[in-house]
């Protein structure tokens, strides 16, 4: 029986309309009761994780900003990995050269160059308000914990690669939705950190199983005995699970999760 499972949050457990369905919550507080851990995986920023942790009663640590941080709900920090100022500069660069817009995370809050309709991710989606501060390069007195650019689908593929050409070898580069990709520290995935949390329980990674629905799971769907991917994930994504259960919409993880625990 697995004894810990992981979960991307948007796309995987939430909605489309970013909650958790009373169907979702009412199996995993049953999971919990029998004391198999429970442990939240996603690209949104601590802060914005939070508020699912407490609702699902959580004092598991949170896996946030694509593992660049791991954090207890209680605020006790047990790993971050920070991007090198210098690195921020050229990805601001870049960014400026191509009209692109991005998104500075730091530990404590998002900053933007003006507030947008691109500023929606942050607003309508993460809850969170981002500080609109002008000219980013003058918020780089401290080095980010990722970098969001947000921008069109049509040039995503594009984007990404021409973003792993040229920073691959010194950061991680993921897309995560069709409109987002995220930037974080060399080596820095979701899959890191959940081997990190694996170590401090004493567990292997035949006790896990992990849900995702996109790029930037595919780590820890690999490091765990069984990846699930919900059906609305690309279909590369489907290619390089262990199991495809419904879509977030249709409480996917839920009933993989009865399908595997009961």
């Amino acid at each position: 029986m697995y004894k810990l499972v992981v979960l991307d949050l948007d796309g995987t457990l939430l909605t489309n309309d970013s909650i958790i369905s009373s169907y979702s919550k009412e199996i995993l507080l049953d999971l919990a009761a029998q004391d198999v851990k429970i442990i939240l995986a996603s690209g949104r920023p601590y802060q914005s994780m939070l508020a699912f942790a407490k609702e699902l009663e959580l004092n598991t640590p949170l896996i946030a900003n694509n593992g660049a941080l791991i954090k207890r709900p209680s605020g006790e920090v047990l790993a971050q990995n920070f991007i090198e100022v210098e690195l921020a500069e050229q990805i601001l660069n870049y960014a400026k050269q191509r009209d692109l817009h991005i998104s500075f995370y730091f530990t404590d809050q998002i900053c933007v160059e003006e507030i947008t309709d691109k500023a929606d991710v942050h607003i309508e989606e993460e809850k969170v308000m981002p500080q609109a501060v002008g000219d980013l390069k003058k918020r780089l007195d401290e080095p980010p914990i990722n970098i969001l650019f947000n921008i069109d689908k049509k040039i995503m593929r594009k984007t990404v690669r021409d973003l792993k050409k040229r920073f691959g070898e010194s950061l991680s580069i993921v897309q995560t939705t069709e409109n987002y990709i995220d930037v974080t520290g060399q080596n820095v995935n979701k899959g890191v950190g959940l081997k990190a949390l694996l170590k401090k329980y004493n567990l292997s990674p035949q006790d896990v199983v992990s849900f995702g629905n996109n790029y930037n799971d595919l780590d820890m769907l690999e490091l765990a005995d069984l990846g699930v991917v919900t059906d609305n994930a690309p279909q590369e994504v489907k290619e390089q699970a262990d199991m495809v259960t419904v879509s977030n919409e249709e409480h996917g993880v839920a009933k993989a999760l009865e399908k595997i625990f009961i």
